[in-house]
């Protein structure tokens, strides 16, 4: 029904046609009051207000209205308007007054239903004075027509979605209310009732059930002659109404491949119309609803945990009919990587590799890897479970925080941290509280032993503190009386107190004189020369750096080679100290005879060895120029060594006249004497990280169990070369990756990173350099250990070696040097290991032909997510 606004009050009061009194002057006399002249002042409605009738047609009784003056007698004469709302329509559009007062008008109704106004204005006025209502109502059922509800479908003996439903309107399509339908059905079925009423919309709604035969099925409604006014023969009526009784069927589903946490649409015919009706189950896992229809549900794909993709299920229960199909269901995520592509995961709740299969005849190949990216003093347990397409779903890992504790079991972990590196993690962490800076300064008189003169000579007897690294090199060491078989002005030469008797002859030996001389120039001209870009100066112009042959540390497990930053302290701080810039060379006792020169001269043949003075000048160097430059602490000493080992391998670069970045194999490791001195011993190293044991075969747990951050504190399976041969690894590996995009090349990278203060500055470094973390850079690294002269650069330029080719240098080598992973095929399989704080787990993945999809997952022993204290990451490439 159409609302209307109804005035049903007086609006306005005009007087019309008053008379003013006449003024008075002073020469008139008063007279007698005058009666006013009469003034219409109101309206009013006297007769046809408040009917109702149908719409479009004209009221039964005329609208009268009656005009009163102001002592409220009939107003004669007065001009009414008259206007009606909507669409209706009048007789006229104004009319006088008569005597009495009254005046009538005609009113035919809006053909909308609703309550119609008719407004009177006087003509003297633009405000309606009265306003007469009237109530429009649909007129006589005009004709039926089919609403909804036609043409669905069923099982058969089920009632049909949706009520069947006509609609009767009149003459002006207004609903018409009140109206019996008669509904009927043929062929079986059944309705909810017979007669039903058409409601304040003209609709008549009843529900239809079935019959029990499949196939087209027939309903109709009707409106039966005379059942309202005296209409006969309605148009429209009857209306018909189809149906068809359909057997359960589940026709399709798309898409396909479908994808777990997308959504699937199942097609076909006999659907429960109520989700509540149907349940479908992906792989046993039940599939949540979306939207049902009769003959489409749309459901969500469940997870199944960390399963490939494969050929699933689906099992549909509607009401008490069922069928089953299958899909493939992919995962999310899926790999689908090309040669030199791969992928890393971060969150442990996610680790879970998912690799495509390939129909390709061609061979493939992809490295698995979990990398502890952290300097973790631990080792943690986990679980590495592979599944094919032939596994049935996985079930997901629980959600519950478990702490699974370091592992315990040292029985393959036996090989102890060596002195060198139980030296560097003790002056780290003594340092750390006595800072070097706050000690002892490089500025003024250089860099000289304590007890060294300036005008120090040949034959001068010095005498010097050995601290003893393996107990106490602060407090504890032993004092040796030398001689000084070298003086020059930046390197001096010192060998054990050498009597008055055996001086000349030994300073007058050409054999003796040329092995301290080649020291010396190895020293002064090229480890000095290439420290000093790469690290920075030792110190001012008249800083001299000592090497001294002692046995005073002979037998105790001191490496043949050593300096350590106590002497870069005073003695007042460390009793130990010599107060400047030391190299020792651990020799055995020396009883001085002429026979024994040959002793002394091979030890400082010894010397020039690629783990001689050079390498240990730059941990001198690396906390001289700290020191200069205000940093309290000494380099982290996985950090350090790394740097330490890259300047030997820069050293034989001098030498032979080689440099970085072209990417040198097996012939130039091997060239000759000097690269076999100076390049091999770094390979070789690497390859203890591998799990080298030094002979033929390899230790259990390596690399895993091995670090990169070196293994003070921490047992490792590796020797003790592992750590050093690491850390220059990742070292070449940055100043391959880096280093050619700074103006001052790979030497620039290496003097910024002589300044860093710890890891986390490390860090903050590459990532405002590179854009990648360190923990990004360390599973590069790991990556490329494997990857390097196997996938090409164009392939995968970060995780190449530009100076050197990995796979043809170990090719050359036995194989228990090389890094060799754990090879499976793409089939299930479970394996249980260990990694360390710093160390990584290789798996290969092989086929020589195509392969099905494989889902990888890494999760700690109990079947939780890893500890997030490894820093881990979990990664595959491919690499063919």
């Amino acid at each position: 029904m159409r609302a209307r606004a109804l005035v049903r009050t007086v609006v306005g009061l005009v007087i019309i046609g008053s008379v003013a009194p006449a003024a008075c002057s002073k020469s008139s006399p008063a007279g007698p009051s005058q009666p006013s002249k009469p003034a219409l002042a109101t309206v009013e409605v006297v007769k046809g207000d408040d009917q109702e009738g149908s719409v479009g047609m004209s009221l039964d009784t005329l609208i009268s209205f009656r005009a009163l003056d102001q002592n409220g007698a009939p107003f004669a004469g007065a001009t009414l308007r008259f206007t009606a709302s909507g669409g209706g329509s009048l007789t006229e559009a104004s009319a006088v007054t008569g005597s009495d007062g009254i005046a009538t008008v005609g009113w035919t109704l809006d053909t909308v239903p609703g309550i119609d106004s008719l407004a009177a204005t006087p003509e003297a006025s633009d405000t309606a004075f009265v306003v007469a209502t009237a109530t429009g109502i649909a007129d006589r059922p005009d004709s039926m027509t089919l609403l909804d509800g036609d043409a669905q479908t069923e099982q058969p003996g089920y009632t049909l979605p949706a009520p069947i439903r006509v609609k009767l309107v009149d003459r002006y399509n207004n609903p018409v209310a009140g109206v019996p339908v008669d509904f009927s059905v043929s062929g079986g079925g059944s309705l909810d009732t017979t007669e039903v009423l058409t409601d304040l919309d003209g609709v008549a709604a009843d529900n239809w059930t079935l019959g029990p035969t499949l196939g087209p099925q027939t309903a109709q409604a009707l409106v039966r002659d005379s059942a309202v006014y005296d209409i006969v023969d309605l148009p429209g009526s009857p209306v018909a109404f189809s149906a068809t009784a359909v057997g359960f069927a589940l026709d399709s589903v798309t898409p396909v491949p479908a994808v777990v946490g997308d959504t699937v649409t199942l097609y076909g015919t006999g659907f429960g119309p109520d989700p509540a009706d149907n349940a479908v189950q992906i792989g046993g896992r039940a599939a949540p609803t979306v939207d049902v229809t009769q003959s489409a549900i749309r459901v969500e794909v469940p997870a199944f945990g960390c399963a490939p993709a494969q050929t699933r299920t689906v099992r549909f229960v509607s009401r008490s009919d069922s069928a089953t199909t299958q899909i493939m269901v992919q995962p999310p995520g899926l790999l689908d990587l090309a040669v030199g592509q791969d992928t890393v995961v971060e969150d442990p709740d996610a680790y879970c590799l998912q690799i495509a299969g390939s129909t390709a005849p061609d061979s493939a190949e992809f490295l698995v890897g979990l990398t502890s990216t952290r300097d973790w003093n631990a080792v943690a347990s986990f679980t590495l479970t592979a599944s094919d397409t032939s596994v049935a779903e996985v079930a997901p890992p629980s959600t519950q925080a478990v702490t699974v504790p370091a592992s315990t079991d040292g029985s393959a972990l036996t090989v102890p941290p060596s002195s060198e590196l139980r030296l560097r993690d003790w002056e780290q962490s003594f340092f750390t509280k006595i800072p070097l800076s706050a000690t002892i300064s490089p500025s003024g008189g250089g860099i000289t032993p304590l007890d060294l003169a300036p005008t120090a000579t040949v034959g001068d007897s010095v005498s010097f503190r050995v601290p003893h690294i393996a107990t106490d090199p602060c407090n504890d060491y032993t004092t040796q009386q030398a001689t000084l078989v070298y003086v020059g002005s930046k390197v001096v030469v010192a060998a054990p107190a050498v009597p008055s008797l055996i001086l000349s002859s030994l300073l007058g030996s050409t054999v003796f004189n040329n092995a301290v001389n080649s020291v010396a120039s190895l020293l002064r001209n090229t480890s000095l020369g290439l420290i000093g870009q790469y690290v920075g100066s030792l110190a001012d112009a008249d800083g001299r750096i000592t090497v001294l042959l002692t046995p005073a540390l002979y037998g105790t497990g001191a490496p043949p080679v050593f300096s350590t930053d106590v002497d870069l302290v005073s003695r007042s701080t460390c009793p130990a100290s010599d107060e400047g810039a030391l190299v020792y060379v651990t020799t055995p006792p020396v009883s001085y005879s002429l026979s024994t020169l040959t002793a002394i001269v091979s030890t400082l043949q010894g010397v020039m060895d690629a783990s001689g003075p050079g390498l240990k000048l730059t941990h001198v160097a690396q906390n001289v120029k700290r020191i200069a430059s205000g940093i309290a602490s000494p380099m982290p000493t996985w950090l350090a060594e790394g740097q330490a080992e890259l300047m030997v391998e820069v050293v034989g670069h001098a030498l032979r006249g080689d440099q970085p970045g072209l990417d040198y194999g097996a012939s130039v490791v091997s060239a000759d004497n000097l690269a076999t001195k100076w390049y091999a011993p770094r390979f070789n190293r690497l390859s203890y990280y591998f799990g080298w044991d030094g002979a033929s075969g390899q230790v259990t747990g390596a690399p895993e169990l091995c670090s990169l951050f070196g293994f003070a504190g921490q047992a490792s399976p590796c020797d003790p070369l592992a750590g050093p041969g690491a850390d220059w690894s990742f070292m070449r590996y940055l100043s391959d990756q880096i280093g050619p995009s700074l103006s001052g090349g790979e030497a620039q990278l290496s003097q910024s990173v002589t300044l860093l203060a710890d890891d986390s500055a490390l860090d903050a470094f590459l990532q405002s350099t590179t854009g990648h973390s360190l923990a990004t850079q360390i599973v590069n690294w790991a990556e490329m250990l494997y990857t390097d002269g196997r996938v090409s650069a164009t392939d995968a330029p970060a995780l190449q070696r530009q100076s050197w080719n990995l796979a043809d240098i170990y090719a050359a080598m036995p194989a228990a040097q090389r890094l060799t992973p754990e090879t499976h095929g793409f089939v299930s399989f479970t394996h249980q290991g260990s990694v360390a704080g710093g160390g990584t787990f290789y798996l290969r993945l092989a086929s020589s032909t195509g392969h099905g999809a494989l889902a990888v997952q890494a999760l700690d022993p109990l079947g939780s997510p890893l500890s997030s204290s490894l820093g881990a990451r979990f990664w595959v490439v491919r690499v063919r």
